[in-house]
C-alpha cells in the first residue's frame, strides 16, 4: 500500500512537471506572438515616419528646383541680382527644410554652394571634380535618367554624414544644375 501512494506520488508529481512544461510553452508561444506583433506594428510605424520624412523633404526639393530663381542662379551663379534673389528665396526654403540647408551646384562651373541656415551671402565651398571618388554622385546623377537620387555619404567639404537629395534642374528642357538638401544622419 506504501509502495502504491508512492507510485501514484511520482505520477502526480511527473504530470504535473509536464502540465507545467506544456504551460510555461503555451505561455512562451504567447509572449513570442505578441512580441512579434508589437515588433513588426512598431516597425511598420517607424517606415512610415521615415517614408514620410523623406518624402517631405523630396517634395520641397522639387518645388525648389522649379523655381525661376534657382534656375536663374544656376544659369547666372555670378550675377548680383541672382545671388540676392536666391540668397531668399534659399533663405526661406531653409526654414522648412528639417535640417535647415540648401545646396546647389550649376552644371556650367560645378561650383558647390552649400547654404546651412539664414546665411547673408552665397559663396561656392568647393568645385566637384570629375575625377574625385566623392564627387561621383553629382556625375552619376547627370548621366543617369533618374530626375533625383538619394545617397547617404559622408560630405567631402562639411565631413557631416547625412542622406543627400540630390535633383536635377532644368530650364527650357536644358540640364542646368542641381540642387538638394542634406538630412543629417
Amino acid at each position: 500500500k506504501q509502495q502504491f501512494r508512492l507510485i501514484m506520488l511520482g505520477i502526480v508529481a511527473i504530470a504535473m512537471v509536464i502540465a507545467g512544461l506544456l504551460f510555461l510553452g503555451e505561455v512562451l508561444n504567447v509572449t513570442d506572438l505578441v512580441v512579434k506583433s508589437y515588433a513588426r506594428l512598431y516597425n511598420n510605424e517607424i517606415v512610415g515616419e521615415i517614408d514620410t520624412y523623406i518624402n517631405r523633404e523630396i517634395g520641397l526639393v522639387q518645388k525648389l528646383s522649379n523655381t525661376s530663381v534657382i534656375q536663374d542662379f544656376l544659369n547666372e551663379p555670378q550675377s548680383q541680382a541672382s545671388q540676392e534673389a536666391v540668397l531668399k528665396s534659399v533663405n526661406e526654403f531653409n526654414q522648412v527644410f528639417y535640417n535647415n540647408n540648401t545646396f546647389m551646384v550649376p552644371s556650367a562651373s560645378q561650383d558647390f554652394y552649400y547654404l546651412d541656415g539664414q546665411v547673408e551671402e552665397v559663396v561656392a565651398k568647393g568645385r566637384l571634380e570629375a575625377d574625385n571618388a566623392q564627387d561621383a554622385w553629382y556625375f552619376d546623377l547627370l548621366a543617369s535618367d533618374d530626375a533625383y537620387r538619394l545617397k547617404i555619404d559622408k560630405d567631402r567639404f562639411w565631413g557631416s554624414m547625412g542622406l543627400w537629395i540630390n535633383m536635377k534642374v532644368y530650364d527650357q528642357g536644358q540640364l542646368i544644375g542641381v540642387v538638394g538638401t542634406q538630412l543629417s544622419m
